[in-house]
């Protein structure tokens, strides 16, 4: 999918959103452990949230969840250890 964005300005192919969907997330550990929420606007992608450490991301779309790239990060290590 990477190849199909740019990441300077987050444009993204009809592709992306058709596997995608209306509900896009950017989990990175490096720097930083971040997520960036993204929900698509009148064919484009727009920032709905960005959280990184320990704030915790709040989102109601697709589904409700709370969490913060920290924990997503932990569990990762704890799961693939």
């Amino acid at each position: 999918m990477m190849s199909c964005m740019s990441s300077s300005s987050r444009t993204f192919s009809s592709a992306v959103v058709r596997v995608v969907g209306p509900h896009y997330w950017i989990v990175d550990f490096a720097p930083v452990a971040r997520i960036e929420a993204l929900d698509l606007e009148r064919g484009r992608y727009v920032r709905n949230a960005l959280v990184t450490g320990d704030e915790v991301l709040v989102v109601e779309r697709p589904f409700e969840i709370s969490v913060t790239p920290n924990s997503l990060y932990e569990l990762g290590r704890r799961d693939f250890a």
